[in-house]
């Protein structure tokens, strides 16, 4: 499961309050809210890119910025920022799979199919 707790997240100062969310493994969920409500900060803050204020990230139970380790297994892909532009998502995994924990990558590739 992967979660939020009571999350504070922000660059120089808060822009998002109080965020709590529980994700089970198979769910889908949508974040949704004008521009420059903080949609993307609490994403880069739920990846592990930058640290709450306040609050707790969790991924089966262990904090991700307590142990850097659990955040390999969280995938995030910014916006506007094309890694290898062309690649299918199929592709783009296969590539992964050669760089980093190919166990991991390989098991989200059979759940993609």
């Amino acid at each position: 499961m992967f979660k939020l707790e009571d999350v504070h997240a922000g660059y120089a100062g808060v822009i998002v309050r109080d965020v709590n969310i529980s994700v089970n493994p198979g769910e889908v969920h949508a974040l949704l809210g004008p521009n420059g409500s903080g949609k993307s900060t609490l994403l880069r803050s739920a990846a592990g890119v930058i640290p709450p204020f306040k609050g707790r990230i969790l991924l089966d139970g262990i904090d991700i910025f307590r142990n850097p380790h659990i955040k390999r297994r969280i995938g995030y892909m910014p916006e506007g920022e094309a890694i290898f532009r062309g690649f299918t998502v199929e592709r783009l995994i296969k590539v992964m799979c050669r760089l980093y924990e190919a166990k991991i990558m390989r098991e989200f590739l059979r759940k993609l199919e």
